[in-house]
């Protein structure tokens, strides 16, 4: 639809006030021809011959005072409104209809018709509605052009006029409205009738001019205070797959391939790049520059007229041109990450992309963008989006002037804001501002980085008009990290001969430590590598990060007393030592002042400060800086300025840390306090991670005052989460001293979950924390890690997940004597490794999921026909997993599982010339009920093999809910034809999955996490947007199905229910099996629900890996209640216990059966 505007109803008021008046006015000198311009009109009147043929001798109607008074005041009536003007003429005029005649109002081509039709027309647009769109205007000024220009003739004729007079006032008519017509009133009318033209101009332009702006930002130099020299690889040549997380109210939290990650903040409403062009035909460059000068020539001065003179037909309307369609919101990508993670590095590679022609790029959805827009928050000369336009594009700010940023909100643009955490006051203004000003604009998408500290602080000032995805960047996965330093080395070895060379070294080091969970940041790769490549004797695998940053600070002093050294007139090592250490003092202090004020460039007054120091001990204050500080540019209105400031957020936290660690063990943790911040009230939390790094460089053996001192202070800057507790005694290296003193703060979960990031620091805690449920998940060799089992000590382990045992099970390794260690508490709930056939003799009857790996043909054999008995030795068992690995079998004769609620199988190492026996391992193992579930890890399979298989399933009639396969082999378009093969052959679902990145483990320790920190809905994960077209915009609750009825029992008896009379119930209700194990699906809109047909809603089947689902309330409120409970037989009050329970934390949501609930549709 056209757009409107007041504009144009103020320009038909321009045409009528001004040439309609004038040839009102020119109508009143001709039919008045005795009168002279000095003489008032009612003089006149009065002294009419009685012969007259105007109207005022012949009626009643006269002018009134305030009309006298106003005709008194101009005489020649150039002045008077069109009503007055109209009124005169009607009463003084000769030779005009009377002054009641019908001839003044009955639609005619006379004169008195054409008079009160400009009378009528002035005040229907002036009393009336004003907007109107360009066509109607246009549509609007050639009617009044019309009747002016008839007026005229009419006029003329009647009162003799010649020809050439007759022309030359229609002249004038045409020339006063062209001129009206083109003439600028304000900016809003330049966009509406240019905004499509200007816009496309403004693009071509502002990206060149970003471009070349961005052509320095795209190379890296992390390392440039250590190497001295100008070592900058460009992004992408050091850049390796990152690990992003998404987690936020309306998702279901996964990890995001970093192609995909401006795809998370373009909807289905994102239009195509298609959709968003002008569709108006392109305009030679020629012609479109000469068009944009005119326009804002205009702009300046809007009395200039631009375009020539032309007659009434060349003004003829046109049809509007279609507009660019926008999106309803603007879209804010908030991506969160520690000091290192990758976060600036990750901004780069976007501009980087951006830089690249469209065809080129890796990145998915950045096509979507007309502009790039940076913003660096340690920048303080912005103080707003104006002046951020002005310094990236200084020339289009002189061009477009007030325009500017409303053509740049008809674009598509994209804004990088990296490093809130760095903000300053000028910065969070233009930060501010950019938010205020972009809110409005739905084309607009932002990509914000912080440090997590300071994103619970920035998301309040996000206006409500935005839609926020959050992501977390968790760092390089453990495959990727190898890759990554040995980029790097090679780079270093190319550019600085001499360095340390031998890559298999640092190979053999990678494989030793690479796997801990420091070396996720990329920071900490780029500093072992450095260190590596630089210190021969470098071989520690025990090494921290606060280690590592403490042997890259003693690199930077080794090598610049090296070079000072080697100056002429030095002064000898020990005084250039002891003269740096107090200049580096210093810097340490003025490092804890930049982080208090929450700035990583130095202040004018610290340079300064640092300077001054460097003289007064006669060090070279520039060699000394730029060892241990970056120098950068940042824009100023000045121009470009260089500033110091700390090569990374990380490395001012270690310096400041330095300065405070000799104030540790001296007083207490308020005298601490006091002599950091002074008597100043600040918050605590800009030092916690300074304040980790003291803890981790405290010097061993850890005194326990100092030990209380730092714990204390920390506990006062936020610390709270139990990870991070466990991060501080993993940095400590589990000091005893540290450790006594975490566990008084530590927050002990209802379950202690243990993965292998965390062993080393449970193995120290465990003993020192109060009896606790424990469940142990580890994806290592369970080998490494015995001494943790020995710490167990005096807690329950309810939970054993040896995976590295399921996923890669051997004859000869098996988890038998680990299971007897934990046997010990007899509460063991869920196991998953390699048993013989006496281990799983030695499985507890409170057993309720089991994970197994069968190998070899008699083994597997032995183990398969061991847990047959299932339904008498492991009454509860509802969940069980059995890893099969082809290879290891030559014999397809297998003993069939047995019903064990949900049943899934992984086939491992299937290829195109295995398929036959996969299929018949499949069928052999099914159980009576079928399959929840069938997997096919390690597969190798062509797309004729996959075919192959699923025939050959459905001949050994498998049934099976589902089938999951590796992503990494399984393109999308292969999925979609297998999907519909599935569903046709074996009316089974077909998913592709990461392995490596997604788990249901992951969604559990997601789950606990939430719970224990105390978050508001803690047993429930967040909400997700229901994906269905009919019912996209449906929010649906995600809930743990073991939390409710059905799946893992009663809440009246807490005793689990797998019954087949419950099972057949729930399959008769839903179409599905219950799980709370693998896959998400949606039964049709023609399902049979509850023995009837259900046609108004779709309904999500219970989500396997979060064990997620939906189903409409009234379902479960009609059918549920008639379901007992297996052992308490109280079925109608326990589901009114469950749907009490979960509303409370879900409005508008009711659950049974184990499911949550799709609210009620409108």
């Amino acid at each position: 639809m056209e757009k409107k505007s007041k504009l144009y109803g103020f320009k038909v008021i321009s045409i009528l006030d001004g040439k309609g008046r004038s040839v009102l006015q020119r109508v009143l000198a001709w039919g008045t021809p005795g009168k002279s311009p000095s003489v008032t009109l009612d003089a006149y009147l009065s002294s009419l011959p009685e012969d007259s043929t105007a109207s005022y001798g012949h009626t009643k109607t006269k002018f009134s005072k305030a009309e006298i008074h106003q005709l008194h005041q101009c005489p020649s009536c150039s002045q008077c409104d069109i009503t007055l003007l109209f009124k005169a003429i009607k009463l003084a005029c000769e030779n005009v209809a009377s002054f009641e005649d019908r001839r003044w109002v009955e639609p005619s081509k006379d004169l008195e018709y054409h008079l009160t039709c400009i009378k009528n027309k002035r005040n229907e647009t002036f009393h009336g509605q004003r907007e109107m769109s360009h066509s109607d205007f246009l549509r609007t000024a050639a009617d009044i052009r019309e009747l002016l220009v008839a007026t005229l003739n009419t006029a003329g004729r009647r009162y003799g006029k010649s020809e050439g007079e007759i022309a030359k006032e229609i002249e004038g008519v045409h020339c006063e409205i062209d001129r009206i017509m083109e003439e600028v009133l304000g900016e809003e009318e330049l966009l509406v009738e240019k905004g499509d033209k200007l816009t496309k101009d403004f693009i071509e332009e502002a990206d060149r001019c970003v471009r070349q702006m961005l052509e320095d930002t795209v190379y890296l130099d992390p390392m440039s205070f250590l190497s001295g020299t100008s070592l900058r690889p460009h992004v992408q040549s050091m850049f390796c797959r990152i690990r992003i997380k998404q987690s936020q109210p309306g998702h279901k939290e996964g990890n995001v391939e970093y192609p995909d990650i401006l795809t998370l903040i373009q909807g289905s409403e994102t239009p195509t790049p298609e959709e968003t062009r002008p569709l108006a035909p392109s305009t030679p460059a020629k012609d479109r520059t000469t068009l944009n000068l005119r326009v804002l020539n205009i702009a300046s001065s809007t009395m200039r007229r631009i375009f020539k003179k032309r007659t009434v037909q060349q003004k003829i309307p046109t049809p509007p041109q279609p507009t660019r369609t926008t999106v309803c919101c603007p879209r804010l990508l908030l991506v969160q990450g520690v000091a290192g993670s990758g976060k600036t590095t990750l901004v780069s590679l976007i501009m980087a992309e951006y830089m690249k022609d469209v065809g080129d790029r890796i990145l998915r959805g950045l096509d979507q963008y007309d502009l790039l827009l940076r913003v660096q928050c340690r920048d303080h000369h912005s103080s707003s989006f104006g002046e951020l336009l002005q310094q990236l594009m200084p020339d289009q700010f002189l061009k477009y002037r007030n325009i500017l940023l409303p053509l740049l909100k008809r674009c598509r643009v994209l804004v990088i804001i990296d490093g809130l955490d760095e903000i300053n006051d000028n910065s969070d203004k233009l930060v501010h501002d950019i938010l205020h000003e972009a809110k409005n604009a739905g084309d607009f998408s932002l990509v914000c980085t912080s440090r997590p500290e300071k994103v619970t602080s920035f998301l309040p000032k996000i206006p409500s008009q935005y839609t926020v995805t959050h992501v977390e960047l968790t760092g390089i996965p453990e495959s990727e990290r190898l890759t990554f330093v040995l980029r790097y080395h090679h780079l270093i070895s190319q550019e600085m001969p001499g360095c340390r060379s031998n890559a298999d070294d640092l190979q053999q080091i990678m494989n030793e430590i690479g796997a801990r969970d420091q070396f996720r940041l990329p920071l900490n790769l780029l500093f072992l590598t450095w260190i590596f490549s630089h210190d021969p004797n470098f071989s520690t695998t025990t090494i921290t990060q606060s280690e590592l940053y403490f042997r890259t600070h003693q690199l930077c002093q080794q090598r610049l007393l090296d070079r000072l050294s080697r100056s002429a007139n030095a002064m000898d090592r020990w005084t250039l030592q002891k003269k740096l250490q107090e200049v580096l003092q210093e810097l340490y202090r003025v490092c804890v002042v930049g982080l208090s004020r929450c700035q990583l460039s130095l202040s004018k007054d610290d340079e300064d400060s640092l300077r001054s120091a460097c003289i007064a001990r006669g060090l070279p204050h520039q060699e000394v800086l730029s060892a241990f500080l970056t120098l950068k540019a940042t824009w100023s209105p000045w121009g470009m300025q260089e500033q110091y400031s700390a090569p990374h957020k990380g490395l001012q936290d270690f310096y400041a840390a330095l300065y405070v660690i000799p104030l540790v063990g001296k007083g207490n943790a308020k005298s601490i306090k006091d002599k950091i911040l002074g008597s100043e009230k600040m918050d605590l939390s800009v030092f916690q991670y300074m304040l980790r790094q003291v803890a981790a460089l405290l010097p061993h053996p850890v005194k326990k005052d100092a030990a209380d001192q730092v714990v204390n202070l920390l506990k006062a800057a936020g610390l709270r989460y139990e990870d991070h507790w466990l991060d501080l005694i993993e940095d400590t290296k589990a000091a005893p001293a540290i450790v006594v003193s975490v566990a008084q703060h530590f927050p002990v979960p209802e379950d202690i979950m243990i993965k292998d990031t965390y062993v080393k620091s449970y193995t120290a805690l465990l003993p020192h924390l109060q009896s606790s449920r424990v469940g142990i998940v580890l994806d290592r060799d369970p080998r490494d890690v015995m001494e943790l089992f020995e710490a167990l000590g005096g807690h329950t382990c309810t939970r054993l997940y040896l995976r590295h045992h399921f996923r890669y099970p051997s004859i000869t390794a098996t988890s038998d004597a680990i299971l007897h260690q934990m046997l010990t508490s007899n509460k063991l709930e869920d196991f998953g490794g390699h048993l013989s056939e006496t281990g799983v003799a030695e499985l507890p009857s409170c057993l309720k999921k089991l994970s197994l790996a069968v190998v070899g043909d008699d083994p597997a054999r032995r183990i398969l026909l061991a847990i047959q008995d299932q339904p008498t030795r492991l009454p509860l068992l509802h969940n069980l997993e059995v890893h099969v690995p082809l290879a290891s079998l030559s014999s397809t004769a297998l003993p069939q599982l047995p019903d064990a609620g949900d049943v899934m199988v992984y086939l491992s190492g299937i290829t195109d010339h295995n398929i036959p026996k996969a299929c018949q391992v499949a069928g052999a193992l099914q159980p009576p009920s079928g399959y929840m579930g069938i997997s096919f890890p390690q597969v190798s399979v062509t797309v004729d093999g996959w075919k192959k298989l699923l025939d050959g399933l459905e001949q050994e009639r498998v049934k099976t809910v589902g089938m999951e396969a590796p992503a990494a082999c399984l393109p999308n378009e292969l999925r979609i034809q297998l999907r519909e093969q599935a569903k046709k052959t074996l009316s089974a679902y077909f998913f592709r999955r990461t392995f490596e990145d997604c788990s249901n483990d992951d969604d559990i320790r997601r789950q606990e996490n939430q719970r224990r920190r105390g978050r508001e809905n803690a047993s429930f994960p967040r909400g997700r947007k229901f994906r269905d077209k009919k019912h996209k915009n449906v929010q649906c609750f995600p809930i743990r199905a073991h939390y409710l009825l059905g799946i893992e029992g009663c809440l009246m008896c807490r005793r689990p229910s797998p019954t087949p009379q419950w099972r057949d119930k729930l399959v008769e209700m839903t179409g599905i099996w219950p799980s709370c194990t693998i896959f998400t699906a949606f039964v049709p809109l023609s399902e049979r629900v509850g023995g009837r047909q259900e046609r108004r809603h779709a309904i999500p089947l219970v989500n396997a890996r979060s064990g997620t689902g939906i189903y409409h309330p009234h379902h479960h409120r009609h059918h549920c209640n008639a379901l007992s409970c297996h052992h308490c037989k109280n079925g109608r009050d326990t589901t009114t216990s469950v749907i009490s329970t979960v509303a409370t934390h879900c409005s508008a949501a009711t659950v049974g059966m184990g499911m949550p609930v799709l609210p009620r549709l409108q």
